[in-house]
């Protein structure tokens, strides 16, 4: 019953993440009085630098990819959704990831579906490793924010397995 509840709560969040991808609002930003583009010099970096303080992240519409971690896959190119890193995602303005995960036993590693996502070096990509590239995108631009949705993929790891995982992750980097 839990598995069904999860999968219904995936798909309407996939819903609205999809209609808020479809439907665009203008937002005030701080430089809203000038006659001038206020977007005019603002890097895909830090582009929520120009953004009003007082809004709520449901106010705004976030960038994002579909399994973010996919640049090199195993398998074939039919499991790759992204031609970029997750570092260059972020330097390019995505602000939110699709992460999918399976429990390698000692740490979670990046998946679609049965195919293993792959670092640079064509090792595994582990959760760890897109952590670290977030943390140091916030480091380096810290007027952004970052929404990642993780979730276990195809996989013999059970759910209570990878929230384990995930905790121990948020835990020891609790200032992020």
């Amino acid at each position: 019953m839990r598995r069904r509840l999860k999968r219904i709560f995936s798909a309407a969040l996939a819903g609205i993440v999809f209609c808020t991808a479809i439907t665009f609002y203008p937002v005030e930003t701080k430089a809203a009085e000038k006659t001038m583009d206020v977007w005019e010099g603002v890097s895909s970096a830090d582009w929520m630098s120009n953004l009003d303080d007082d809004l709520k992240i449901s106010q705004i519409n976030l960038p994002g990819t579909h399994d973010s971690g996919t640049k090199n896959v195993t398998f074939s190119s039919s499991a790759q959704c992204q031609n970029m890193s997750i570092a260059d995602q972020l330097n390019n303005g995505i602000r939110f990831l699709d992460i999918r995960l399976e429990d390698d036993g000692e740490r979670l590693r990046l998946v679609h579906g049965t195919a293993d996502c792959k670092s640079e070096d064509g090792s595994n990509l582990y959760l760890d490793e897109v952590l670290q590239d977030c943390y140091d995108f916030l480091d380096a631009h810290p007027t952004e924010t970052i929404v990642m949705s993780m979730k276990k993929d195809d996989g013999k790891a059970e759910d209570a397995q990878i929230e384990t995982f995930i905790h121990n992750y948020i835990n020891a980097n609790s200032g992020y």
